[in-house]
């Protein structure tokens, strides 16, 4: 039987068919949490095409919907989704407040997907290996080359 509990974050709820799980009841993880939130935050392709623009430098909400062709409420709340997920940080100056990526989460998650990229690294590898050794008239399913097949002629009228 599932165990049914709702913590009150709606990014680690769950829903299993008429049972509501609360992930973090399972996973008592900080980093599965700040991955998620992070994930999240970036599953949005306005927010992502927010985060990409950011990486320029600071922006404020006008110049980031002048260049993604969105109004500025849309803006806002993308913003407020990246400021509480922690990708984003406000920083007033005079009557604007501008945007400014923060570069920890992004590191975090750098690190986090570090472990894949070892573990398709060395796969990759052995598959190379592999190929390597294979002769050369033969492919990875054990099958004759096809470039090394000569064609029968055809006969005329067929």
């Amino acid at each position: 039987m599932v165990k049914a509990w709702v913590c009150g974050k709606s990014e680690c709820v769950r829903r299993y068919g008429s049972k509501i799980v609360c992930l973090d009841t399972y996973i008592r993880k900080p980093v599965y949490t700040i991955m998620l939130q992070t994930f999240s935050a970036l599953a949005e392709p306005n927010r992502l095409a927010i985060v990409e623009l950011l990486r320029r430098g600071p922006q404020s909400v006008g110049a980031i919907g002048e260049r993604l062709h969105l109004y500025q409420a849309q803006v806002s709340k993308h913003l407020r989704v990246l400021r509480d997920a922690g990708l984003v940080e406000v920083q007033p100056r005079a009557q604007q407040r501008l945007y400014a990526l923060r570069r920890e989460p992004m590191r975090d998650l750098d690190a986090w997907l570090e472990r894949f990229r070892q573990l398709w690294d060395e796969r990759l590898l052995n598959l190379e290996r592999y190929l390597s050794e294979m002769p050369d008239d033969e492919s990875p399913t054990g099958d004759i080359d096809p470039g090394s097949v000569k064609e029968k002629p055809r006969r005329r009228g067929a």
